[in-house]
């Protein structure tokens, strides 16, 4: 069982040496998801956006890191990239 109780899913949150706000995800043995057997993803939210993250998950910038953790069950259930599109958190993402 992984993240979200999504089976081989693995998902971190940290800091990018600029500043901003990194999530990075590995599914391993996803093939009847995404038609690839494995696949990772980073999403990232630059420095400059933080205050809407911060606002998003209801919390100080300073909290960002440990309220993120504290949300990441439901955050991964909702999808990250969703979750951060539906509360107009600007961000980036990448897929192997």
């Amino acid at each position: 069982m992984g993240t979200a109780g999504i089976d081989g899913l693995s998902v971190w949150a940290n800091w990018n040496p600029d500043g901003g706000f990194h999530i990075e995800g590995l599914h391993l043995g996803a093939g009847r998801i995404v038609g690839k057997e494995d696949y990772e993803y980073h999403i990232t939210v630059a420095k400059e956006d933080l205050p809407k993250l911060a606002a998003a998950l209801g919390c100080a910038e300073d909290a960002i890191l440990q309220t993120f953790t504290a949300q990441l069950d439901a955050i991964v259930t909702a999808g990250e990239r969703r979750w951060l599109t539906e509360h107009d958190v600007p961000n980036s993402l990448w897929v192997a």
